[in-house]
């Protein structure tokens, strides 16, 4: 397994998105995945989705006084809700008859165990391996596959012989941090612009059940590519990192990903600091999504800096938008940067003009 897919599976249980490993069998998931936990901190729970029953994700129903019923939740449900950091992984899930890979479907997307919702705290990673290379192997259903983040990994021999030789192996790779979620509204107004001069892209479920199986765009994993990429962009890692293009790709597919790396490619967003020290010199796209872009970045690199005069200089960026009579493009990056005013700071008569403008346009 590639040191990228390994950085693609620890940001998606820091993220807490479900991802799911395919492979063929015996190049060892399970103990890879145990490793990560380990390295992470977290504590693992290990339930083998082949031999279980509907009733272990659905919870089994008990008849209470007065005719209700309540759907009871195992033993491995019992131990998440302890509170610790944990990872339920869901193992053999491709082994799994279609009733038990229906019933996981709550599980995988509304974390919910019978009448139990489990903490935030908890991942849920999965492993699989391909139809074709185990008997009684099945493709997963497209709406579960939907609900997943995918991998493909295989046996990298070097990885194998540096572990079997005592030496440490790292798949940890970046530690997020706990304000990767200020990124994630950024990576949406990202990604709805790409849809928005690329639609058919917003659904397009393949038509093969192999191809359903896995990685595919859809309004549920778009939004599972920007929760990805903010985590990316929270440990300093640009939209076109190699990190970063596999996390998305894991969500999306290749196809959507293939796609989305050309368009940004060609948007050619100026550089912050440049930005900010020379705001005069910057010609003002025609193209307002490239606009809006500008000033999302714009406002993430002045957050991370945190710096009293790059926070002051992000407003006359601003304010040349908003004598440009477009206010509204402003707004999301202005509201970004009033939440996090450094202490100190001055404010800006910019910041003013922009919310009287946008409060007399929702009259």
């Amino acid at each position: 397994m590639s040191q990228e897919q390994w950085h693609v599976v620890s940001m998606a249980v820091q993220s807490n998105t479900p991802i799911i490993l395919w492979g063929e069998p015996g190049i060892g998931k399970s103990r890879r995945i145990e490793q990560l936990a380990k390295s992470l901190g977290y504590d693992i729970e290990t339930v083998i989705a082949s031999i279980r029953e509907p009733s272990d994700f659905c919870g089994l129903p008990v008849v209470q006084e007065g005719g209700t019923v309540k759907f009871a939740p195992p033993d491995f449900a019992h131990r998440l809700m302890e509170g610790r950091k944990s990872i339920l992984f869901l193992d053999e899930i491709s082994t799994a008859p279609a009733a038990v890979q229906a019933a996981l479907m709550r599980v995988v997307l509304d974390r919910t165990i019978g009448d139990f919702v489990l903490p935030k705290d908890v991942a849920v990673i999965a492993a699989a391996n391909p139809a074709e290379t185990t008997a009684g192997c099945w493709d997963l259903s497209a709406p579960l596959a939907n609900r997943f983040a995918h991998v493909n990994i295989d046996i990298q021999i070097g990885e194998w012989t540096k572990w079997a030789e005592g030496n440490p192996i790292d798949i940890v790779g970046s530690k997020v941090p706990e304000s990767w979620q200020e990124y994630k509204e950024s990576a949406l107004v990202l990604f709805s612009v790409f849809l928005k001069s690329n639609s058919g892209l917003l659904h397009k479920l393949p038509k093969d059940s192999k191809n359903s199986s896995r990685a595919w765009p859809s309004p549920r994993s778009w939004e599972m590519a920007s929760i990805m990429l903010a985590a990316c962009r929270s440990t300093l890692m640009a939209d076109m990192h190699p990190i970063s293009v596999e996390c998305i790709k894991s969500c999306v597919g290749e196809g959507a990903m293939t796609e989305f790396l050309a368009w940004r490619r060609d948007l050619d967003l100026p550089d912050p600091t440049e930005l900010l020290q020379h705001p005069k010199k910057w010609k003002i796209p025609k193209r307002s999504d490239i606009i809006l872009l500008t000033l999302n970045s714009l406002a993430i690199h002045v957050i991370e800096d945190g710096s009293i005069l790059k926070w002051e200089q992000a407003w006359d960026v601003l304010d040349r938008i908003i004598e440009n009579k477009q206010p509204d493009l402003a707004a999301m990056a202005g509201r970004k940067l009033a939440r996090r005013k450094p202490e100190g700071a001055k404010n800006p008569k910019c910041a003013v003009k922009l919310f009287e403008l946008l409060e007399a346009a929702e009259k």
